[in-house]
């Protein structure tokens, strides 16, 4: 499990309170009041773990890998044939990163979800000479903020019009099956019953596929 170094709100660094799900971090003044708490040392979860909007297939995030800076990615269901056998377990994602067409088997607590202001605070464009190294690296790196902008855009883009195509549904349905919200990925071979009910719903610790 890896958290940001600075605030997920204002991109500045400080004391941080982190969340035990995902990435995320904030300062503890940046968070609305209904999203602070008393106690830290207790399992805390941030805005979008609290609110359940978590990534799924198709959304872009920003991805951390080992000691590698935090780079944008996508989390893809179409898995190429080489990487079938290689994942760790049924929790696990795949995403694809941009700009360098490499992948990489995640989990909630590496990645956070992918915004425009993303290109701010922290990942600001900085000053190198044009022929150094560092120059060559952070211009790969913005080239890949740049895909996942445009991709972003475009994903928005698309479920706005499902949005408009899509009838009013209940706030709860009780589903003996998960749904799969894209085409079902072929890695994973069945579904697990979900239990959830009106008065316990799914939430980010459950072990709900579609969560």
């Amino acid at each position: 499990h890896f958290n940001m170094n600075c605030c997920l709100e204002c991109g500045e660094v400080g004391e941080l309170v982190c969340c035990d799900f995902c990435s995320a971090a904030y300062h503890d003044s940046c968070l609305a009041v209904e999203y602070r708490a008393s106690d830290y040392t207790q399992d805390w979860l941030c805005p979008c773990c609290s609110t359940h909007d978590l990534p799924t297939y198709d959304s872009v995030v920003l991805c951390k890998c080992g000691s590698h800076r935090w780079w944008p990615a996508e989390i893809v269901s179409d898995v190429p044939d080489s990487l079938l056998s290689s994942k760790p377990t049924q929790c696990m994602f795949l995403v694809r990163f941009f700009a360098t067409e490499q992948y990489f088997w995640t989990h909630h607590g590496r990645v956070i979800a992918f915004t425009e202001d993303c290109l701010s605070g922290s990942y600001k464009r900085r000053s190198y000479g044009s022929l150094s190294k560092q120059a060559q690296t952070h211009a790969h790196y913005m080239k890949a903020f740049e895909e996942a902008l445009a991709y972003y855009k475009e994903r928005v883009e698309r479920m706005e019009e499902l949005k408009l195509h899509k009838k009013d549904s209940k706030t709860f349905i009780h589903i003996k099956r998960n749904k799969y919200l894209v085409p079902r990925p072929s890695f994973e071979k069945g579904t697990e019953a979900c239990h959830c009910t009106p008065e316990s719903p799914c939430t980010p610790t459950s072990n709900c596929i579609n969560r």
